[in-house]
């Protein structure tokens, strides 16, 4: 316990370090990417087949997930027309907008 902690109250929220706080980016994402690719080929050439398939699975892991990462940053920066996020969305009817319904 820090001399910092005795003055906090058991109700108070733990301190948090936001500034410290790394986010990662699109370009992490691809180079994780890039090792599941080289996981999976890297699986293909052991001869032990239990151990081959464990290498591809934790290979496909990799790609699936920061493929998903990928896709869900490339979905929020978006603009909200390609997104559909937008709750009243005028469309455009032969020549007539309209609220979509």
């Amino acid at each position: 316990m820090s001399a910092d902690d005795s003055s906090r109250l058991a109700s108070d929220p733990p301190p948090t370090d936001d500034e410290n706080k790394v986010e990662p980016t699109v370009r992490d994402a691809l180079i994780g990417a890039a090792i599941g690719l080289l996981l999976i080929y890297a699986g293909t050439h052991i001869s032990y087949w239990i151990l081959s398939w464990s290498v591809i699975g934790v290979g496909l892991m990799f790609v699936g997930v920061m493929s998903a990462f990928v896709i869900s940053v490339i979905w929020t920066k978006a603009p909200p027309a390609l997104t559909g996020s937008s709750a009243e969305r005028a469309v455009t009817c032969g020549g007539i907008r309209s609220s979509a319904r």
